[in-house]
């Protein structure tokens, strides 16, 4: 489930560099309102309009004086109300600082998406050509480092003209609009998790929701990448002890084990039959908050098993 965030740091450039980014600008917006599935996957951050663009002009203001009418209306739709804004739903991670050629990116596009390459995700640029810096090249290097310690190092892949990411939209495969079709996808997709053969049925009372969907799709791709990154002797490398530590450890960690309480009052209901029709008791899980959708697992796993069985994605069983 790919994002295509746009690139903040791409905007400045001197009064020389003007035409071209009117050019992207119009063509971007133009892509936007005529293809629903560049409305669902660009998105920009809502402080992107004020961004410093001309002579230090903020975007907002620069709109308003370089486009006629119809076209400033159009882009001041698309940056001030509909976006989508990745900020609404900013993904957290432990020592949340991003840098690019020692530029502090962690509040702007780059820094989300070096987030969500860091937990496993994949995330596109979208540059604006023709600025200070150079965005003319793929992939983008960020590093998720806070002071002297170096957390990881991201590759994020860049597009820099309405052509290309036009193709990218394209190539993409279309947004889920059911359960069974994100559930299907995360089964095609996270191959060291260990579905039921048809994981999707206990939500079939729930309503859909695309946000629950992607933080379904997420969190499932955080204990794949976990899994994949498990050594035969079931301890956990680099890769997977990071997420390990982000996701399980800390203040109000996504995944988490049932209280003792809970434990012993829904112990029946947190057995779930596996796919070869083992009972298997799986306290830990998953959570999403809006509808409050739990996602059980087999946790700690037997040893010499690296995937990962995922036994239960429904409504929270422990509600009292």
């Amino acid at each position: 489930m790919d994002k295509i965030i746009v690139n903040d740091l791409s905007l400045r450039r001197n009064v020389g560099g003007a035409i071209s980014l009117n050019e992207q600008l119009v063509s971007t917006v133009r892509l936007i309102s005529s293809m629903a599935r560049a409305r669902e996957l660009i998105r920009c951050s809502r402080s992107l309009i004020n961004s410093i663009v001309c002579d230090e002009q903020p975007l907002i203001r620069y709109v308003a004086d370089n486009f006629e009418r119809d076209t400033r209306l159009q882009l001041m739709t698309w940056l001030t109300n509909h976006g989508p804004f990745w900020d609404d739903a900013r993904t957290e991670v432990d020592f949340d600082s991003f840098t690019y050629q020692g530029i502090n990116i962690t509040d702007q596009g780059l820094g989300e998406a070096g987030r969500l390459q860091s937990v496993g995700i994949n995330a596109w640029a979208y540059s604006f050509c023709g600025g200070e810096i150079d965005f003319s090249n793929t992939p983008i290097f960020i590093s998720h480092s806070l002071e002297e310690i170096v957390v990881g190092n991201y590759e994020v892949n860049n597009v820099w003209s309405v052509e290309s990411i036009s193709a990218q939209i394209n190539a993409s495969v279309p947004l889920p609009v059911s359960w069974e079709g994100m559930l299907l996808k995360a089964v095609e997709a996270f191959e060291w998790l260990s579905f039921l053969s048809n994981p999707h049925t206990d939500l079939v009372a729930t309503p859909f929701s695309r946000g629950a969907s992607e933080r379904i799709f997420m969190l499932l791709g955080v204990l794949n990448k976990i899994a994949e990154n498990t050594n035969d002797d079931g301890s956990r490398n680099k890769i997977a002890q990071d997420l390990y530590d982000t996701f399980f450890v800390g203040e109000k960690p996504p995944f988490t084990d049932e209280s003792d309480s809970n434990k012993i009052d829904f112990k029946k209901e947190m057995t779930f039959s596996d796919a070869c029709g083992k009972d298997v008791f799986a306290p830990w899980h998953g959570k999403v908050n809006s509808p409050k959708i739990r996602i059980h697992f087999e946790w700690p796993r037997p040893a010499n098993q690296k995937n990962i069985k995922i036994l239960f994605v429904g409504p929270k069983i422990t509600k009292k």
